[in-house]
């Protein structure tokens, strides 16, 4: 009676336990140089994001405080000449004190924007809505507001947050420049994984043309919010007023 050794014992064990051996450590060294390449890539796209953050930073500070102190230096010197009038020099007053506001206004949004704190969809809203009040007031349009009693703690970055944001006030100075509005409704929801916001205005409305005023803002908006995957939405009637409408995804924003 032939007696067959154990699996063990056979020729074949000795070399299947090195490669089996080989096989196991070979994985763990890909995958750790997996792991390794993944981090690598995720520091260099937070470097990424770091520069583009600051770039954004210097160019919204040169375009925004920059220019405006240019103009406050270009107004003071018309003002302090001895040849202006008091029409001329109330004048420049004027214009100093709407660009000093208009600088405040510019700076706090730098700030706002930069500010990890306000990655959130409460700190959004609250800031949306003391912007529209502050914005529209000298104009003397009144800003009612319907935002939801709870949002949601879901993370929004600064990059997002600062291009809905330049949406929402080109919406704002659409109806400034454009509606002849007494009444504008801010409202603010999130309902299904998607935030909303809508500004509508009491004014005058319009015939959608490429070539009407503020035609460049809307399709402005239109692009700002297809760059971050949310959808623009808007529609006016003469004499019915204007409503336009921006929706984000939140989902992509918890990563």
């Amino acid at each position: 009676m032939k007696i067959l050794p154990h699996f063990w014992e056979t020729w074949w064990f000795e070399p299947l336990c090195w490669l089996g051996g080989a096989t196991l450590v070979g994985g763990a060294v890909i995958s750790a140089l997996r792991l390794r390449h993944r981090r690598k890539l995720a520091v260099l796209e937070r470097a990424q994001l770091l520069e583009r953050e600051r770039a954004r930073i210097a160019q919204d500070l040169h375009d925004d405080l920059g220019t405006g102190l240019t103009e406050i230096h270009v107004a003071s010197a018309l003002g302090l000449a001895p040849s202006a009038s008091a029409h001329e020099v109330s004048g420049s007053l004027h214009e100093i004190s709407q660009r000093a506001r208009q600088m405040v206004l510019a700076l706090d949004e730098i700030v706002w924007a930069v500010n990890p704190k306000n990655d959130n969809l409460g700190s959004l809203a609250s800031y949306f809505c003391n912007f529209a009040e502050q914005f529209l007031r000298p104009a003397n349009i009144a800003c009612r507001l319907d935002v939801a009693n709870e949002l949601p703690a879901t993370p929004l970055p600064s990059e997002k947050r600062h291009s809905l944001f330049l949406a929402f006030k080109e919406a704002l100075n659409n109806v400034m420049r454009h509606s002849e509005a007494r009444t504008v409704e801010l409202g603010i929801r999130v309902m299904d994984d998607r935030m909303t916001i809508e500004v509508a205005d009491d004014g005058r409305g319009f015939t959608v043309v490429t070539d009407h005023p503020g035609a460049d803002g809307l399709a402005n908006m239109r692009t700002r919010m297809q760059e971050m995957g949310g959808q623009f939405e808007f529609a006016s009637e003469l004499g019915k007023g204007t409503r336009v409408k921006f929706i984000l995804p939140l989902r992509e924003s918890h990563c």
